[in-house]
């Protein structure tokens, strides 16, 4: 049992590691076309100042890069945030940690039946209430159909 739970915690920090760093490759996307476009208007202002012009422009690309690049952030911000709270929905849905990383661990994987939703659970509940229900109306019919042998035979009294 505890080899499992700690394969399932390495699976778990392995799926966690992954996404860290997808999020981490999103972040860098902008930082490196900031860099790349400070990195053009520094070589194009270069140019320009040679010829005895460029500084304004310099300044303008600059202002225009810093401004991308503070807004990157803020999305960045704003999207740690969003995950934070859809964590906390998770968790107080499920219940515990272990719960929830079993859960995401099986996320991507649609052909994983080891753990079902919520909603999953409810439709086969259902179904199972209504396949009861419809033996229970066929037992009865049968029932009233059928002398009951518990009755024993009809005897007048007197």
């Amino acid at each position: 049992e505890l080899t499992k739970k700690s394969r399932r915690m390495q699976v778990t920090m392995e799926s966690q590691r992954t996404r860290i760093t997808q999020l981490e490759q999103e972040v860098s996307k902008p930082r490196e076309e900031a860099r790349r476009q400070a990195e053009e208007a520094v070589l194009q202002s270069n140019n320009n100042a040679m010829l005895g012009e460029g500084a304004e422009d310099f300044k303008n690309k600059f202002l225009v890069a810093s401004n991308s690049l503070q807004h990157t952030r803020q999305e960045v911000q704003e999207l740690k945030a969003q995950l934070q709270k859809q964590r906390k929905v998770l968790l107080k849905e499920l219940g515990n940690e272990e719960q929830l990383e079993k859960a995401l661990s099986v996320a991507d994987d649609p052909a994983d039946v080891s753990w079902r939703g919520r909603a999953a659970q409810i439709s086969q509940l259902q179904r199972q209430l209504k396949e009861l229900k419809d033996q229970v109306k066929s037992g009865a019919a049968t029932m009233s159909e059928e002398p009951s042998e518990a009755d024993g035979p009809q005897t007048p009294q007197g």
